[in-house]
């Protein structure tokens, strides 16, 4: 239920998820590399520093007021009779089989024993001479068998052992053993347990069908997915609409004065996203800025940055909203509740419970201001550039 909402919000609030250096590809993954694997990683040689220059973005050093009235703070530009392209992304037949062959190699298999090239997703406790040994242990790592990734003997071991199984794998480890010197030549135990086995696709078959899907047969399982898949492009592109509007309407509109209570609740957001991102890259906020490449100065610059586009997306949406007179109160807004809390079949007051009031709120909110600029707008639709097309394209 969440995920819906903050995903609708964020297209209206654009700046509070837009902060330079979130999405960089220099953040490294929490790894950790057990005993059992023979691969070695490569350190990295520019120090987690980020090559890209950033140039970091100027503030606009407009007043910060105690302001309630939002129409002194905004002067809100056309969001009327917009002109807009939508692209509409057509599912192909190619589309149609890659989505098969990703279902069917990401499909756990059942009662069937692990075999060479499937994948098996397995936890172990090593351990030597009775006692456990750093790094000999790890949990839920995917396995393909056959690799080579693991000492002689452990992906052998893991053959014809069923999701559910644990087994005794009574190895060696190899002389010398590169990964570790300590450990080499070795007897260990290694108890391995599985969890689940995927397979990768070889042919899509009545049988898996019938076995793995609520579909009776492979035409019927292709026009479910067929139907999945637009389902997901007609949302994603309506999605991809609703911003490129949004984001007309902010260029048509312009700031006087910044309400205080706006921006400062907008800068908490920023700060909790970002502290959120850097959690969920195993670091924390000093760790953040040296993988984002950024100064402190820079940083808190970014961040006032980031969180007057936030304030100013949300003092538009405030200004509409009193330019049509939306209340809580009206009918239409009444629908829109009703409807939504339906949609994840539960009652308007649970709804409004998990969500919380102002979220609740704004989602309504947002949701009728877009339908007024969507209602008015002049559309016309153009179809979505192919892979192919596009590959073709870049290459001229």
């Amino acid at each position: 239920m969440k995920k819906k909402l903050v995903t609708i919000l964020a297209v209206l609030c654009t700046g509070a998820l837009v902060f330079s250096g979130c999405g960089k590809k220099d953040s490294k993954e929490k790894n950790t590399t057990s005993s059992a694997s023979t691969q070695t990683k490569d350190k990295d040689k520019d120090g987690g520093k980020s090559s890209d220059s950033q140039e970091v973005p100027k503030d606009d050093d407009l007043p910060i007021v105690d302001e309630k009235d939002v129409t002194k703070c905004i002067e809100i530009g056309d969001y009327k009779g917009l002109k807009l392209e939508k692209t509409v992304t057509q599912v192909t037949d190619k589309d149609i089989d890659d989505a098969v062959k990703s279902n069917y190699s990401n499909t756990p298999i059942k009662d069937e024993p692990a075999k060479m090239g499937d994948t098996a997703y397995i936890s172990y406790v090593g351990k030597i001479d009775g006692k456990e040994f750093d790094g000999g242990s790890a949990d839920s790592v995917p396995l393909t068998l056959g690799s080579k990734s693991f000492i002689e003997g452990f992906e052998e071991g893991v053959v014809g052992m069923k999701a559910g199984d644990t087994k005794d794998l009574n190895l060696t480890f190899p002389d010398p053993y590169e990964s570790n010197k300590d450990l080499s030549g070795k007897p260990v135990v290694f108890t391995v347990t599985v969890g689940n086995v995927t397979r990768p696709f070889t042919e899509l078959s009545e049988e898996w069908v019938k076995q793995y899907t609520k579909s009776s047969n492979i035409d019927e399982y292709k026009d479910t997915i067929k139907k999945q898949l637009t389902d997901q492009a007609a949302a994603t592109d309506e999605n991809a609409l609703k911003n490129v509007a949004w984001q007309k309407v902010l260029e048509n509109s312009n700031v006087k004065q910044y309400q205080k209570e706006e921006l400062e609740s907008s800068k908490k957001e920023m700060e909790d996203y970002i502290s959120q991102y850097a959690a969920m890259m195993g670091t924390d906020l000093d760790g953040y800025k040296k993988q984002a490449g950024i100064s402190d100065e820079d940083y808190e610059t970014q961040l006032i940055v980031g969180a007057k586009e936030t304030a100013k997306s949300k003092m538009a949406m405030k200004a509409i909203a009193e330019k049509e007179k939306f209340t809580k109160k009206d009918q239409e807004y009444k629908d829109l509740l009703a409807k939504t809390a339906k949609e994840y079949g539960v009652s308007e007051d649970d709804f409004i419970k998990q969500m919380g009031q102002d979220q609740v709120d704004a989602y309504i909110e947002s949701e009728r201001i877009m339908k007024v600029i969507l209602d008015s707008a002049e559309i016309k639709e153009v179809p979505a550039e192919t892979k192919d097309t596009a590959s073709t394209s870049s290459d001229k």
